[in-house]
Order: C-alpha cells, then structure tokens, then sequence
C-alpha cells in the first residue's frame, strides 16, 4: 500500500547484548532468540513490532512490524518490548546496552557473525569488507523510516532531509569512546560507519546523499554506479543493491520510503522518541514552509563537511551553510545547538507531552555524548567506565534518561 507523504513513520531500534555481570560483550542472540520463540530466520514477531537479529550474533534489532500514523506513546509500547526482551536474555545472564557503541569492545576479537539463515548474505559482507571492526560491529543507531507517493513528494522530502541529516549527531550523538577510551569524536559511530565500505566508495558516496530528485534519477546517480562497482566483488549478485546503498538516508523506491540512518541510538525510547518526533515535525515544517527551490540546490560536499563537524564536535559545531542558516533567518554562523532550539521552538506545539518534556531536557544537558564524558570525566579507567554504562543499562530497564 503506498502512503502519501509523512502519513506513515517507522522506527527500528538497535541494541547489543551483553552479559549482566560484567558487560561484555555476548555473542548469543541467536539463542535467546530462538529460546524465546523466533524463526529459523531469527525473526520474532510481536503484535505490532518484531525482533530479529543482524549482522553479528549480539546484536538485536526492535522494529516496528507496520508503519505507523503518529510516534506519540510509541516510546511506551517500545520500553515494554524492551522489558519483554531483557527478561529473555537475563534467563541466559545477558542484559541490553544503549548507546550507539560498546565503551571497550575489541571486535577483532569479539566478532561472531550470524551463524544461521542469511548466512550467505553475511559471508559475502565479511568477504569483501572484513567485518571485524567497529563499522560493522560495533554500531548501533536508530532507523527512521519516512513514507512518500510519487516523485513529487520524494522530491520534497529528499531534499527536507539533506538540510536536516549535517545537525542530526549535533542533538543524537551519543559514542564518545572507542575501546576504552576517548576518541575525539561525540559521534565515533559514524566515522566508523562513513569507512566501513571504503573498499568501494560508491555504496556510501559522501554519506549526505546527492541532490537527486527523481526515481529515475535516483537509479542513474546512485544505484547504477554500485551496482557497476561491485560486479568485481559480488559477480553472483548475493548482495542487493537496496541493502547496498549506505548513505545516510536511503531511498527505498518499493516501499515508498526514505530511511535515515545516522541517528545514535540513546539510552532509552523515551529519549530516542522525542528525537525522532522533532526530526519528523522539523521535515514537516520544512516541506511545507520552505520553497523547494531554495534547498534543492544544497551543495553535497558543504553539507558533508557540517556533518563531520557536528559528527566531531556534537551541537558545538558551527554551521556556517547559508541554505540552512536562512532557514531560520540566521544573519551569522551559529553553533548546531542553536539551530535544535530554534527548530524545538518552531514545532514544539506539535510534539507530545513526552517528547517535548524530554527533548527540552536534552538541549539543557546536552547530547548523551556529553552527559557520558561529564560523568566519566578525566579518569576513564575500567571500572569508571563500566560504572557509568551499567547506569546507562539500567536507563534503558527504567525509560529514563541519564543525568551525568
């Protein structure tokens, strides 16, 4: 069924199973899975959401099972899975972590792939890319999936989405530490996740997808030249060219639907919610203010380097790109964070009670980056670290947030 435009949402949530007692990591997803009642394939449904696995046998995927009209009270029925799924991998001494990346995970040591059904899908994945880093298993993030109707709309929303995906780490980072210790970077993950397929830049491009406004065009600009670049390394055509595109939002033309990919994954639905909420009212607003004619020419390359910046430096980075800037009537470079407060400040009224709450805390405190360096502080020895991400776990078991 199609759906017009921003009529139906979609929601994917990622988290890596850990053992209880010491949080490392626990390559058993397939058996709590399977224990709790999935498929050969992995995949368990539950009325109106489904757990299955992916890449790696500790991660778990929570999705949405059918799109739905609004996010309002969606957070509250995820936490119940959440709930659900913890009280099955506790039976085997596991627990969920959030956050978007393990704190000291080695995953060229830790790596277990998904031994069972897709297997091949996954062997051809580690034959060409080499899956034991942090960019395949260690990345955790949040998937919002946007429905259109038709090139008309696509062409709106892709273009609402390219001025708004640079500020997205600037208010959802949430990996500051790599293996121990601090990477430099509020959004370590999508570092990771920019070089993961390196091997053939054309799956990726520059992350920010390009000014493409058409499905034909679509297919010509991105979809042709993957599928060009990989008949060396895929000749049998395992991998498929709509799982193959890894730009930060992805067009899928067969389910009428845009996902966008570079959300970090928080420490709770609630928060994760009000963060999808404000993303879906800003693109709104967007599309139905802004003149499409004034944004589709965004340079890729300029919203590439924001994206870096704000990846690097979280809501401190400045945005100095004039599309985006005259969005919100800005005369001068202004700090991501500033834009996030002038969008919670234009769609706030259409928020829920629960994203406007929650999200009006996060720009006071900061992004989940933040708050986890303030609470680690200095000393990022092991236990400290371990400390404040068993904090964080038990912020996912209450559907809290984390105060450093």
């Amino acid at each position: 069924m199609s759906y017009r435009l921003l009529e139906r949402l979609g929601v994917e949530l990622e988290y890596m199973l850990v053992r209880d007692d010491s949080l490392e990591v626990a390559p058993i997803a397939d058996q709590v899975l399977f224990d709790a009642g999935a498929g050969a394939d992995g995949d368990l449904p539950r009325g109106m959401f489904s757990w299955s696995n992916e890449l790696t046998n500790h991660v778990v995927e929570l999705k949405t099972l059918r799109p739905v009209e609004h996010l309002e009270h969606v957070h509250l029925a995820l936490h119940a899975e959440v709930s659900w799924f913890r009280e099955q991998a506790a039976r085997h001494g596991c627990t969920l972590l959030p956050t978007a990346m393990h704190p000291w995970m080695n995953p060229s040591t830790e790596t277990v792939l998904w031994p069972h059904d897709n297997t091949g899908v996954y062997q051809a994945y580690d034959r060409i890319f080499h899956c034991q880093g942090h960019g395949w298993a260690n990345v955790q993030s949040t998937h919002l999936n946007l429905s259109f109707s038709g090139d008309a709309e696509f062409a709106k929303l892709h273009a609402a989405i390219r001025i708004l995906l640079p500020l997205i780490p600037g208010i959802a980072a949430s990996s500051p530490m790599v293996e121990g210790k601090w990477s430099g970077h509020h959004d370590s993950r999508l570092f990771f996740y920019r070089d993961n397929q390196s091997r053939v830049p054309e799956i990726a491009g520059s992350v920010i997808p390009e000014p493409l406004y058409c499905e034909a065009d679509y297919r010509r600009g991105i979809f042709e030249p993957i599928a060009t670049a990989m008949q060396t390394h895929d000749p049998d055509g395992i991998l498929e060219l709509d799982f193959l595109n890894s730009r930060g939002a992805i067009a899928r033309f067969d389910r009428g639907s845009i996902e966008i990919r570079l959300v970090d994954i928080q420490e709770c639905p609630a928060a994760d919610l009000a963060i999808l909420e404000v993303i879906v009212e800003s693109l709104r607003w967007i599309v139905k203010t802004i003149d499409f004619e004034t944004i589709r020419s965004a340079r890729t390359d300029d919203l590439a380097k924001l994206l870096w910046q704000t990846a690097h430096l979280g809501g401190d980075a400045v945005v100095e790109i004039a599309e985006i800037l005259d969005l919100w009537q800005f005369n001068e470079p202004v700090a991501a964070s500033v834009i996030w407060q002038s969008l919670f400040d234009e769609v706030g009224a259409h928020l829920s009670k629960s994203a406007l709450r929650t999200f009006a805390s996060i720009l006071v405190t900061g992004t989940l980056s933040d708050r986890i360096r303030n609470a680690v502080g200095q000393n990022s020895d092991h236990g400290q670290i371990a400390k404040i991400y068993r904090n964080l776990a038990n912020c996912l078991a209450m559907n809290r947030l984390f105060k450093a």
